[in-house]
């Protein structure tokens, strides 16, 4: 699968490398701004287990 996504994007290796990191970049910020919260309903995330 990752040999495929790297052949799939333009460019050199440095070119490659850097749009990669982009895009995993951009995955990680709609994950922890839009998909995260929208699954967080489905997961019982509000307790915890540390007292004091």
């Amino acid at each position: 699968m990752y040999s495929w996504i790297w052949s799939k994007l333009p460019g050199g290796k440095l070119a490659k490398a850097f749009i990669a990191i982009v895009l995993l970049a951009a995955l990680s910020l709609f994950m922890f701004t839009i998909g995260f919260p929208a699954i967080e309903q489905f997961f019982n995330v509000d307790q915890t287990t540390i007292t004091e």
